[in-house]
């Protein structure tokens, strides 16, 4: 897949910035030489990446040459851990958009770049990747400092195509989008799908005796659940991260389905009838050679990302899946021999495969795997997404004697923005006085990352009645995420598990024709 990122360089007025599109393949060895291009940078200097955001939660880790470390002249020590940048790649942590990281150039001057994942797209025919859709303004002299760099001017038109050129010289293994050397083998995956099909999984274990597979190459554990001990639906259900056992325990805590649907992560096998494939289930299985016969036994493969309409898999999604099928096939062959995996009550213990190393080399395994209760947190202590100066405007504004409610809702009705990007689940917004029955505000906004607009758009809540509710009714996330600005001001939070209100509004948004 191809990754469009924005980097701009930190401090710089008017801004500098480059915009990209290149192979999630590409090491981060690579990407340093892109970016060396970019912005006319001589490589004199060192260098590392760290990782701020990954897969839509935040993280501190660093990506670098391990060399310049070990030649530092003051070594340092370092409280994060630590990559080799030869051996990891872009899609290994730019996950989900709105990921970013920070690459710093030359430890002396500190020259950084603030790169942001901003979409993930289709490679399409004739593009040489990596390829720059717009380069704003001269990057600084090698050598120079940001109190005394000057920004010369230049056309970007003109900016833009010398980058290009360049790009074109490095010696860096680039997708060829027409024929690519790497793809991966969908014939394998449908093969591993129906043979594990054939097993009748379902009668071995029920969908709540949980199993992980720790994926070696994305560094996730999938939680995977076998679908069919019911009888209506048959598969494997595969939960991504941290972000898909969140959703599973909502599940099991017996949280709405349309609610958990809108906010997991999962990759999902279904075994189903011929009516219900769409035409692009239809053409892989016959692009395969592949054909079934009977009810419940047609292969359906769905990626499920939070905020976004389930779509077909691409090709690492379609790894991960390989992957959990494989060890799904080997857990069964445990449970046949007399292992007993217990039904999951929202511990952090379970049973599953994993890598370890033998005399022999790394092999698959399996073993009992305690969870760090560190690693399950979901969300890091809020920060603060607005002015200083706005809170202080916040202070000094009247307090009114009145309750509202303050919360947003994920439509289920899907927006694609442009053909090539994945449709997504558009956020709303609101605010309501039940009182008086008035709708007080209203924003809808692309459903990523909406914990950090909650702060602005109560500040856009306050401007618009130019006054502070005494009294606020929210859900427990929207507190947390509140809570920096809240806690500074004399506001009553009213934490509450559900709000009818906001139910019947989604329910008669559902209703309306898009």
């Amino acid at each position: 897949m191809i990754y469009q990122m924005k980097v701009g360089l930190k401090g710089m007025s008017p801004p500098v910035w480059r915009r990209f599109q290149l192979d999630g393949n590409m090491s981060f060895v690579d990407f340093h030489h892109v970016l060396q291009v970019a912005f006319d940078w001589e490589d004199s200097h060192l260098h590392s990446f760290m990782m701020l955001r990954s897969g839509g939660e935040k993280t501190k880790v660093e990506i670098g040459p391990v060399e310049d470390r070990e030649n530092m002249v003051f070594p340092f020590f370092s409280f994060h851990d630590f990559y080799e940048e030869q051996e990891e790649r872009i899609c290994d942590w730019f996950m989900a958009e709105k990921d970013r990281a920070i690459y710093t150039y030359d430890f002396g001057a500190d020259w950084e770049h603030e790169i942001v994942l901003e979409k993930i797209l289709k490679p399409e025919l004739d593009v040489h990747y990596p390829y720059c859709l717009k380069a704003m303004k001269l990057a600084p002299e090698e050598d120079s400092w940001a109190m005394d760099a000057s920004i010369q001017e230049k056309d970007w038109r003109e900016l833009t195509e010398e980058i290009n050129l360049k790009l074109k010289t490095l010696k860096i293994g680039l997708l060829d989008s027409a024929n690519p050397d790497d793809e991966f083998d969908w014939l394998e995956l449908l093969e591993e799908a129906k043979s594990f099909n054939k097993l009748k999984p379902w009668e071995l274990l029920e969908d709540d005796q949980l199993f992980i597979v720790a994926d070696w190459e994305s560094r996730q554990f999938l939680y995977c659940s076998i679908l069919g001990a019911g009888g209506e639906e048959y598969g494997l259900a595969v939960y991504v991260g941290n972000t898909g056992l969140q959703a599973l325990k909502s599940t099991l805590s017996g949280e709405s389905t349309r609610d958990i649907f809108l906010k997991q992560h999962s990759l999902l096998l279904s075994f189903v009838d011929r009516d219900e494939l769409d035409a692009a289930d239809y053409d892989l299985l016959k692009q395969h050679g592949m054909s079934f016969r009977g009810r419940k036994q047609w292969v359906q493969m769905r990626s499920l990302v939070p905020g976004y309409y389930p779509c077909h898999l691409d090709e690492e999604e379609g790894r991960m899946l390989l992957v959990a099928i494989e060890q799904a096939k080997e857990m069964l062959k445990e449970v046949e021999r007399g292992l007993t995996i217990p039904s999951y009550s929202g511990g952090n213990t379970f049973f599953g495969r994993m890598v370890q190393e033998t005399e022999e080399g790394y092999e698959w395994q399996s073993v009992h795997i305690q969870l760090k209760e560190e690693k399950l947190k979901q969300d890091d202590k809020p920060s603060l997404h607005i002015s200083e100066l706005d809170i202080k405007r916040l202070e000094k504004m009247q307090v009114l004697h009145t309750s509202i409610i303050f919360d947003f809702v994920m439509i289920d009705k899907p927006i694609q923005d442009s053909p090539f990007e994945r449709p997504y689940f558009p956020t709303l917004i609101v605010a309501l006085d039940v009182e008086h029955g008035l709708v007080l505000y209203q924003e809808v906004l692309k459903s990523l990352n909406v914990k950090e607009e909650i702060q602005k758009a109560f500040l856009k809540l306050t401007e618009q009645l130019g006054v502070i509710p005494k009294t606020m009714t929210v859900k427990k996330d929207i507190a947390i995420s509140l809570a920096p600005v809240t806690d500074q001001l004399p506001i009553t939070m009213n934490t509450v598990e559900k709000i009818h209100e906001i139910d019947e509004l989604r329910d008669a948004m559902s209703r309306m024709p898009w």
